[in-house]
């Protein structure tokens, strides 16, 4: 009996008996609606493509442009989306505000080099400072288009020259092969183009390897890589850098909830004893106060590894703002609902991430977390991202997180007074 008066008594040893049905009820319901479809994330994807391909004369009215022929080549089996810009400068503005996970730029001598049987060549803008999905597509499709385009241009001249295309051009088909039916002169045929896959997170970033040269097909005095694509980061970070808003993000999060678990009991019989000014007092300061020591070890942790000092003090200040606002949510939840809220404060501490664009867009996120993008999560993101990696200026959300520490601060006193007037 004297367990049961304990268990009455004290509301925190009820809480020890239901908890781990809780969490594993809370981990293994949303750890198994949270899985990420790899193939459908990249298909909300997009790359830019911008086109200066001058092209070469031909006897057609239009002079012949190769590049147009590997695009629409290309298009069809590219898991992502394509988009076109008229110049370089509009389509990394639009990678820049994370419009894109890449840009392909043809040069405008690109088909007036693959007729001379020189190397062509393009360039992949990619950048770091997107989710860490994003990030590692951005640096695996330099070489996966090279070796697509590569097989482009060598069908391309292999029938230019069957055409009679400039002396310089040469097919060597092997004695068995069947002569290919003749096409109008400029014609390039569409040619099998491999996949553009995904590797794995922790896989080294694939350098340019050399194109396959397709089997009976030389050009004489051509070097043996048909294209060259060659990889430019637009803001470029480490490793450690390109994890580090995630880890900073989720670290913030998991301390706000400790935190808030803790400052709840440690208040809640100071409630009962109707000292509501003071638990209104240390709910709202104790949140602010916390938040300074716990963003300032995140940002000199970063720091320290990485050796990137640079907008110390601004990161060191939106963290604290971040990490405030996360404990002051957290604490709203507690003074509303008591120990209910860890319905609720679990998974928003568990995957912010998710609708943040941490790890994958926000449109990779399952629908059950659309209810988290009303918060500013991946405005904050991205103000973490600019701050660490660069970025767009103008994209630090000071104001929009202000006003959720200002609004979860009042909500919190609103819960407090209710349960005030119920001792």
């Amino acid at each position: 009996m004297k367990l049961f008066d304990m268990m009455r008594e004290q509301p925190i040893l009820r809480g020890a008996l239901i908890a781990p049905s809780v969490v594993v009820l809370i981990f293994c319901f949303f750890n198994l609606t949270a899985v990420i479809d790899q193939n459908a994330a990249v298909a909300r994807l997009s790359l830019g493509v911008v086109n200066l391909d001058e092209g070469v004369p031909a006897t057609a009215a239009e002079p012949l442009r190769i590049a147009d022929q590997a695009l629409a080549a290309i298009r069809p089996q590219l898991p992502l989306r394509t988009a076109t810009f008229p110049d370089e400068a509009t389509a990394t503005a639009a990678l820049s505000r994370g419009e894109l996970v890449a840009v392909l730029v043809f040069p405008p001598d690109f088909s007036a080099l693959v007729v001379a049987g020189d190397t062509a060549n393009a360039r992949v803008i990619n950048t770091d400072h997107l989710s860490v999905l994003e990030t590692q597509i951005g640096h695996t499709l330099p070489g996966q288009l090279q070796g697509a385009l590569s097989l482009v241009v060598l069908g391309a001249r292999a029938q230019l020259a069957a055409q009679r295309a400039p002396a310089a051009i040469i097919s060597v088909a092997p004695p068995a092969a069947a002569p290919a039916a003749p096409l109008p002169r400029g014609a390039v045929p569409a040619v099998p183009v491999p996949l553009v896959t995904v590797t794995p997170l922790d896989a080294p970033r694939p350098e340019a390897a050399p194109a396959p040269i397709a089997p009976g097909t030389a050009t004489a005095g051509a070097p043996a890589q048909p294209v060259r694509v060659t990889s430019i980061s637009l803001y470029s970070a480490s490793p450690v850098l390109v994890q580090a808003p995630f880890v900073m993000s989720f670290a913030s999060w998991m301390g706000a909830l400790i935190g808030s678990v803790l400052l709840f009991l440690g208040s809640r019989p100071l409630l009962r004893d109707g000292h509501v000014g003071s638990v209104l007092l240390a709910r709202t300061l104790i949140p602010l106060f916390a938040s300074v020591v716990a963003g300032l070890v995140a940002v000199l942790v970063v720091a320290s590894l990485t050796g990137n000092w640079t907008n110390f003090w601004a990161l060191w200040a939106f963290r604290w703002l971040v990490t405030a606002a996360a404990m002051t949510i957290v604490t709203a939840m507690f003074s509303l609902f008591s120990f209910a809220a860890l319905l609720l404060a679990v998974p928003l501490v568990f995957y912010q991430a998710l609708a943040g664009g941490m790890l994958a867009p926000p449109a990779a996120a399952p629908q059950w977390v659309a209810w988290l993008g009303r918060l500013p999560v991946h405005d904050a993101t991205v103000g973490l991202r600019t701050l660490l990696i660069g970025g767009p200026e103008g994209t630090v959300p000071w104001v929009p997180v202000s006003y959720l520490l200002v609004g979860a601060m009042v909500t919190g006193w609103i819960g407090t007074l209710m349960w005030s007037r119920r001792r």
